[in-house]
Parts: C-alpha cells; sequence; structure tokens
C-alpha cells in the first residue's frame, strides 16, 4: 500500500469522513481473480426480485421510464434459492401503486415469476 503524505505539518484529529481535513491519502489494488475478480461464495443461492408492471390484464417485465411512470400498479416479488436441485421459494411482496389485483390475479403472477426460473 502506497500512502502520500502531505507537506503540512499539522495533524489535526478529525472524522475519517471529513474531507476537509484529510491529511494523508491512500493507494492500493483489490485482489483479481484473472481478470473478472473472485466470485463470491454462495452467489447461486441469493435473493432475486422480480417486478411485473401491472395494467390488469396484461403484466411484462423490464419498463422503460416511461411505461413505469405509466403503469399504475408494481408487483415485486423476491424468490429465494435454498439450493439448486429445487423450486425456488417466494420470501416476499410487495404491491406499489395505487389500485389493488385480486387474490386469483396474485397468484397468476406469482405462477408466471416461477416459470421463469424453473
Amino acid at each position: 500500500m502506497d500512502v502520500d503524505n502531505p507537506s503540512s505539518s499539522s495533524s489535526t484529529p478529525g472524522a475519517g469522513l471529513d474531507t476537509l481535513r484529510v491529511q494523508t491519502a491512500a493507494d492500493f489494488e483489490l485482489p483479481d481473480y484473472w481478470d473478472q475478480g473472485e466470485s463470491l461464495a454462495g452467489r447461486d443461492r441469493w435473493p432475486v426480485s422480480v417486478t411485473l408492471n401491472l395494467v390488469p390484464p396484461i403484466h411484462y417485465l423490464d419498463a422503460t421510464t416511461q411505461e413505469e411512470i405509466s403503469t399504475p400498479l408494481r408487483l415485486l416479488l423476491v424468490f429465494a434459492f435454498p439450493d439448486s436441485s429445487s423450486s425456488p421459494n417466494l420470501q416476499a411482496t410487495r404491491l406499489i401503486g395505487p389500485g389493488y389485483i385480486t387474490s386469483t390475479q396474485l397468484k397468476q403472477c406469482i405462477t408466471v415469476c416461477l416459470s421463469l426460473y424453473i
């Protein structure tokens, strides 16, 4: 690690995030695994969030900014993957926007999202 010390001789203690009182700067490198960095362990079990944009009776994924602004409802579904051999588990849901959907519509949306990963 290389450390650069400024020519200033005063050393005033302060908070680490106070940029007005920075006395030293450090330059360091993060270890790389090949050229992409080292993969994080357990990444295949991380939760995945899917956002369904709802304009009943239709729904769509990957909304553009204009589509997102004009869509009244969004359903966020979070799935976890306990292991690679089992199907994903629904961990959380959230409905954003004015309005509602019926339990039948909610079940259909969950089925659609599950079909994306099975």
